[in-house]
């Protein structure tokens, strides 16, 4: 099933959650609407990872 057309599919998402868009955090130039929108992303990013962690189940021992 593909994302909607305006979502980013995982490759995507990927590549928009980088180094460079944590390292955009830390400067106080970088406008704070902007940096809204990279710790939204950076935490959606995260939710779906954990939520594809539990799916998995437990690793194995």
């Amino acid at each position: 099933m593909r994302p909607p057309i305006n979502e980013p599919d995982d490759q995507e998402l990927e590549a928009l959650v980088d180094d460079e868009d944590r390292g955009l955090l830390d400067k106080p130039s970088v406008p704070d609407d902007v940096k809204a929108e990279i710790t939204e992303r950076l935490d959606r990013f995260r939710d779906e990872e954990l939520a594809e962690e539990i799916a998995d189940g437990p690793p194995p021992y």
